[in-house]
């Protein structure tokens, strides 16, 4: 691996990157699927949602920050799909992480980042877009609730048929692939030569990288820049979030003409989901029209989302393809805050424990089976969800288990 020159970014650089998907045991919320490294030297291996994840050197021997020039540490980044996609095959069909499901998709890199040919190694990394290669529908909305960014789901990645070509067409598809192979590498070499952007370094400084929704009041000029955009785009009356953050305002020495890096578009849609979640803006998304659904948490809608704000009426087009995705409690969420209301007037107004509202609802959730820590995992999200609303509220910290109350 050559490492080019290395730089400090504020702003993200978005590539490729593939993840393995497991359901882990977490310490609060029981059971939840988790985006995981892939291979045995994978650091971090459990990639956290809502928070900024940081590269570790995974040698024990090390005595530097990740990631090194000179060494091979860091989260990864590939600029090609295609050949993510390739080392995803060969992983499959090696056997690898048999009961893993795949995930493939688009991850931002900031901070510390070193170029070399294939792509970035970076300081800090969170997932942008991805696709969940599974059968069970569940997971990629999971994964599309937990880490707030756009889920696409597919089917499962199967294994390569053991036959092998033989005669002149083993000799044509070798030939192809190496002829593919010789394009991408020629591809990423230009990459690496041509001049970034001057686009790429353009930067909305006054949105912090913070990857966690705000109970805080919305900021004013993002509600301001959703305002200008659904003005400038006409009388649809929704935009998509790279439509308000071209509205937002840029450094002084920025130039106005050119478009916006298109990497800066993830901290704008955090920050509008956690508008949305307060009630400030409306989210908007394609109903799903299908017999295919999830008993515990049916799957209404799917795709990229476009925003708007209360009051704002939408185009026929627009109204007859795109509706409200609901940030109001679901049946479930309104049988747990029934259960939380009625536990914490038994405690006299004292908070409770999760335990309370499980006995509330009438679920009997033993921890040492796989059944109950999924129960409460189950409920441990909605209360989570139900305290971004401001619904709820807790008062653990640290290590401290969390007793929970109605606001």
């Amino acid at each position: 691996m050559t490492a080019l020159p290395e730089a400090v970014l504020r702003e993200p650089i978005v590539g490729w990157r593939a993840w393995r998907v497991f359901e882990i045991d977490t310490l609060r919320n029981g059971r939840q699927f988790r985006l995981c490294a892939v291979g045995t030297n994978g650091i971090p291996k459990v990639w956290e949602p809502r928070a900024a994840n940081r590269a570790v050197c995974s040698d024990f021997a090390s005595r530097h920050e990740a990631p090194d020039p000179e060494h091979e540490c860091g989260l990864y980044a590939l600029r090609s799909r295609k050949r993510v996609d390739r080392l995803v095959a060969g992983w499959v069909k090696d056997g690898q992480d048999e009961s893993a499901t795949w995930a493939i998709g688009r991850v931002s890199l900031w901070g510390r980042v070193t170029e070399w040919e294939k792509g970035w190694r970076g300081e800090y990394a969170y997932p942008y877009a991805l696709t969940v290669h599974s059968d069970d529908e569940r997971i990629g909305q999971a994964i599309r609730d937990l880490y707030l960014i756009d889920v696409e789901h597919a089917p499962a990645i199967e294994p390569p048929e053991t036959g092998e070509p033989s005669g002149l067409l083993a000799e044509v598809t070798e030939l192809a692939e190496r002829i593919e192979q010789a394009q991408e590498s020629l591809e990423e070499l230009a990459a690496t030569l041509q001049p970034r952007s001057p686009a790429r370094e353009r930067t909305h400084r006054w949105v912090a990288w913070d990857l966690r929704i705000s109970s805080e009041p919305s900021d004013p000029r993002l509600l301001e820049a959703l305002r200008k955009a659904i003005a400038a785009d006409g009388d649809g009356g929704a935009v998509p979030a790279f439509q308000v953050a071209e509205q937002l305002p840029t450094d002084d020495g920025d130039d106005p003409t050119l478009p916006l890096a298109q990497s800066c578009v993830t901290d704008i849609a955090l920050l509008l989901k956690g508008a949305a979640l307060r009630g400030d803006v409306i989210q908007l998304k394609r109903p799903i029209r299908s017999h295919r659904t999830n008993l515990k948490r049916p799957a209404t809608h799917t795709g990229s989302s476009l925003w708007t704000l209360p009051g704002i009426e939408l185009s026929e087009k627009l109204a007859s393809s795109y509706s409200i995705f609901e940030n109001e409690p679901d049946q479930l969420e309104q049988d747990i805050l029934a259960a939380l209301t009625n536990a914490v007037g038994e405690a006299n107004g004292e908070p409770v424990g999760i335990g309370a509202v499980l006995s509330g609802l009438e679920i009997e959730a033993i921890h040492s089976t796989s059944e109950g820590r999924t129960k409460i995992g189950e409920v441990a999200a909605r209360l989570s969800k139900l305290e971004k609303r401001g619904l709820v509220k807790h008062d653990g910290c640290g290590s401290k288990p969390k007793l929970w109350t109605s606001t």
